[in-house]
């Protein structure tokens, strides 16, 4: 269950969205007020950490077609090495892929906040979503995979250094995160027809 600090780490820090951004993100897909969240001075404090210039990229915002992405995946690259803020997690995960967190094919675009730059088997999990075809579940999903890898990183990490074994640190790792997002991927399955549109009034933040 993500928390509400957390959840602007995770947008802020892994995500790479501004200020702005990050509240946007909240109001569309966890169903809060926007003028709730900028009243709440301690909260706005969390996001403004991530309000600067520069977190800005200059990528087409209607380019949807896989003819563009190649030259939109090499700035996304470079824009994600400059400010990604997770590098400890490559030590397990190195990244090699970008991700369309809700996929073109059903109406995704090639802009920056529909991308993530992952691992490889992060991305296939990613791609296991019983939900796909929808975008708010696609962004919860890319949402909770992240507060995983961030949540398992410092316990795996422990064992690691208490058995000087980076495979099955790394192995350990992988499953962790496999087995609690298909917890959530099975929450999301199970959401009547009717409710799949919103499924975030049942997250709890």
């Amino acid at each position: 269950m993500l928390e509400w600090d957390e959840l602007i780490y995770i947008l802020g820090n892994y995500r790479l969205l501004n200020s702005d951004e990050i509240v946007t993100h909240i109001t569309k897909y966890y169903n809060v007020n926007e003028e709730t969240v900028r009243n709440d001075k301690r909260l706005m404090s969390k996001i403004y950490e991530h309000d600067f210039e520069t977190r800005y990229i200059n990528l087409p915002e209607t380019s949807y077609g896989r003819e563009d992405f190649d030259k939109v995946r090499r700035k996304y690259v470079k824009f994600s090495d400059t400010y990604y803020d997770m590098c400890e997690i490559s030590e397990f995960m190195p990244k090699e892929d970008v991700h369309h967190i809700y996929p073109i094919v059903y109406g995704g675009s090639n802009h920056y906040k529909n991308l993530i730059y992952i691992n490889g088997f992060l991305h296939s999990l990613l791609h296991e979503n019983p939900r796909e075809e929808y975008e708010n579940c696609c962004h919860l999903a890319i949402d909770h995979l992240c507060m995983l890898t961030h949540n398992q990183f410092e316990l795996v990490t422990s064992l690691q250094d208490a058995n000087n074994d980076h495979f099955m640190a790394s192995k350990l790792y992988k499953q962790r995160i496999k087995t609690k997002m298909w917890e959530f991927y099975s929450f999301l399955n199970a959401l009547p027809k009717s409710d799949i549109g919103e499924p975030s009034q049942y997250i709890s933040i």
